[in-house]
């Protein structure tokens, strides 16, 4: 599942492609002779590759290994489908070798982020109720309250979450 490169460091030179790496981002490891090359194709956007380079480059000078992954980065397949991977970088100097892994974690952020606009759809909804409506944790803390709560208790949302018994305020 995972794609892995090679390239020369101080020439760019792309050495290897297995090919998950080809396939992840959606081109023939021929089209990717150098990193620049690499960079200009999958990263079409100038202003999003400038960023990304920028922040790859400063990554990999600070010599901080926690700081050579990167998540969430938006690539662009040669046949225009837009993907998201999750990189990381091993360089060894010594050998003039940067090792890269990527995974397409496309799937995994499209099923996070469904859930993340069902969750704020349902709060909405919820929220334009004149039903009290509270959520609570196993500890019987409240962790939200929708405006009907709110105003009855004449309280703000932060106010009112972390409250516990909230059975003392309701009953």
């Amino acid at each position: 599942p995972i794609g892995f490169a090679l390239n020369e460091i101080d020439t760019n030179i792309v050495t290897y492609m297995n090919p998950k790496f080809a396939e992840i981002y959606g081109w023939p490891p021929e089209e990717f002779p150098t990193t620049v090359d690499f960079f200009n194709k999958v990263f079409p956007d100038p202003d999003y590759r400038m960023e990304v380079q920028t922040k790859i480059v400063a990554d990999m000078a600070s010599g901080d290994p926690d700081r050579m992954s990167w998540d969430n980065l938006r690539i662009t397949t040669k046949n225009g489908e837009n993907k998201i991977v999750s990189a990381f970088n091993i360089p060894l100097p010594e050998q003039n070798i940067m090792v890269s892994t990527v995974q397409d974690v496309t799937a995994q952020r499209t099923a996070e982020e469904a859930l993340l606009n069902s969750e704020l759809q349902k709060k909405i909804i919820l929220n334009s109720s004149n039903e009290l409506i509270v959520y609570y944790d196993a500890e019987m803390e409240i962790v939200w309250a929708n405006k009907a709560v709110c105003n009855w208790l004449g309280k703000t949302e932060a106010e009112i979450v972390g409250m516990k018994n909230y059975c003392n305020i309701f009953c």
